[in-house]
């Protein structure tokens, strides 16, 4: 990937490529796969640092993607999206001791928001 090729050219030139590289335009159902790998991304994380283990329906999979979707802006927006939704949600539990050690959290969707529902 460009990481891969960031290790042996400089950054200039990798700015000329992206200029005139085109990229295949990402669908929604695209952004689905990047969602589950981020949120998959997440849970480890969680896991290993915490011991708190994540689960997500496709139902709030696909919230995400859907309105996370973003053509202008692409991924980043989708990384922030997912911060904002989540991530920070799931911060505010672990501060209120909501979310502790060896929870389960299964985030879902209800009436069009994310639910988060926490198992000690």
């Amino acid at each position: 990937g460009l990481k891969d090729i960031a290790r042996y050219y400089r950054l200039d030139l990798l700015d000329i490529i992206d200029d005139f590289v085109i990229f295949k335009e990402l669908e929604v159902t695209d952004f689905e796969v990047l969602v589950r790998n981020s949120l998959e991304i997440l849970s480890r994380r969680l896991s290993s640092e915490k011991h708190i283990n994540l689960t997500f329906d496709d139902d709030a999979i696909k919230f995400l993607a859907k309105k996370g979707f973003d053509r202008e802006h692409g991924v980043k927006y989708l990384d922030k999206f997912i911060e904002k939704m989540i991530e920070f949600p799931l911060a505010d539990l672990i501060l209120e001791k909501k979310v502790i050690a060896d929870s389960h959290v299964n985030i879902s969707l209800n009436s069009n928001k994310l639910r988060f529902d926490v198992k000690k």
